[in-house]
């Protein structure tokens, strides 16, 4: 481990979690599909109304939209990966899926169809971004008015989200298969009747 001097004054460096999307989406109602999801098990942030810096694990989505023929890319804000009923997350996959899982991934959410209202926004440095207001579960049938992952590709690949890999020859079948990577659910708490600080972004 390296430990870098921190001169008095200096406040420790914040994270960026998510994706360069150059082209902000309209605004409006959109049947949209999950690409991509970005997870930090160590992002830092300020804590509401303060400077001091806190460390949570996050998660963050991109959905793919289409107005006409052109796709979009939108990310949701950034969410504490916390599977407490009053969290933020919970809210959301909730909305989304209609339940919370014993045992929630968020990367099984790549590929899911959802009803997303989107909201385009000035920041405060006078850049304009599509930001997402609402994630609700999509209606049957209504799968096709989404773009596919192939379509929001060359997005994709310039706002730097993993678009998975090319196609490959077939492998040897007499070679042992790679053992998959598993990664850490988020498992529900039970409601202790204390609200949590969820900090807005």
């Amino acid at each position: 481990m390296i430990i870098n001097r921190q001169e008095e004054g200096d406040l420790p460096s914040l994270t960026i979690l998510g994706w360069k999307v150059e082209t902000p989406a309209p605004t409006g109602a959109y049947i949209a599909r999950c690409l991509d999801v970005d997870i930090d098990e160590k992002f830092r942030r300020k804590k509401y109304q303060s400077e001091e810096i806190e460390e949570i694990p996050a998660v963050r989505f991109l959905f793919g939209i289409k107005k006409g023929d052109q796709a979009y890319l939108v990310q949701t804000k950034v969410y504490k990966a916390s599977g407490s009923p009053k969290s933020a997350l919970y809210g959301l996959i909730t909305g989304w899926t209609g339940a919370f899982p014993g045992e929630f991934n968020p990367r099984d959410m790549v590929g899911k169809i959802a009803n997303i209202n989107v909201e385009q926004k000035t920041s405060n440095n006078g850049t304009i971004y599509g930001a997402v207001m609402n994630v609700a579960g999509a209606p049957e049938g209504m799968e096709g008015h989404a773009p596919s992952s192939a379509e929001c590709n060359t997005l994709m690949i310039s706002a730097g989200a993993d678009v998975g890999a090319l196609p490959e020859t077939p492998a040897d079948p007499t070679l042992p298969k790679p053992t998959p990577q598993v990664q850490q659910a988020i498992e529900p708490k039970e409601d202790n009747g204390e609200a949590p600080k969820e900090v807005p972004f």
